[in-house]
């Protein structure tokens, strides 16, 4: 069932920025921070057969910055309230649950040297990521939990946009190997991650959100022959 909203005023971009600087604000202490000046030595995990298997692939360096376009895009299509809200809220729970990994049990990947790359395009992806981010702040993979947070929330939205998506955020995950960013215990860490928080956004928060609506529509009047009628 479709939860309905009770808010009344449209969905703006102030509001949309106001909580992505807070996101922001959060994600530097939680992710930036820990990375760059961990507060134990990042330890680095096994790397398993499909670790090594996996080739090195300069080019998904754009497929793996392309959560940060997918990200921008949900922001533009979520226009309803409770929607928006509903996202915001398990992508803030993914940062914490991650959060709280970074700071307490950093670990680190064990990054190749990046080759030199023709393609002036490959290699400014490689750049950015290369002096934006450093190897520590692996497992749980905040980059998967927010992907597949994204993906798993638009199912509802019809089955052709859901594939889109699903299939968008199932190449950023794969990208998280070809481009040696991550073992694929971290995926799964961050899968683990975007179960948790949709199993309890909706428990904590949409429920109530429901139960209010519901007060708020029973308690409506409709005038009828100059009487009113209450709508149960």
């Amino acid at each position: 069932m479709r939860i309905l909203n009770i808010q009344k005023q449209p969905l703006d971009w102030k509001y949309k920025l106001l909580l992505l600087g807070l996101f922001s604000a959060f994600y530097y202490f939680l992710y930036i921070i820990p990375n760059m000046n961990p507060l134990k030595p990042p330890r680095q995990l096994p790397l398993l057969l499909i670790d090594r298997a996996v080739p090195f692939l300069t080019w998904t360096f754009w497929v793996y910055l392309s959560e940060y376009i997918l990200v921008v895009v949900t922001m533009v299509l979520l226009k309803d309230w409770e929607e928006f809200n509903s996202w915001a809220r398990m992508n803030f729970g993914a940062l914490f649950i991650c959060g709280a990994f970074f700071l307490f049990y950093p670990t680190a990947y064990p990054r190749p040297i990046y080759p030199e790359e023709e393609n002036a395009l490959v290699a400014f992806a490689m750049n950015v990521v290369a002096n934006a981010d450093t190897s520590n702040n692996c497992f749980p993979s905040l980059h998967v939990a927010i992907t597949a947070s994204t993906a798993w929330f638009f199912r509802p939205y019809g089955r052709k946009q859901f594939v889109i998506f699903a299939l968008w955020g199932f190449a950023i995950l794969a990208s998280t190997l070809t481009t040696k960013q991550h073992y694929l215990i971290d995926i799964l860490g961050g899968l683990c991650v975007t179960v948790i928080v949709a199993y309890l956004e909706p428990l904590l928060f949409r429920k109530r959100s429901y139960g209010a609506a519901r007060y708020s529509e029973s308690h409506k009047t409709l005038p009828i022959s100059g009487e009113t009628e209450r709508i149960f």
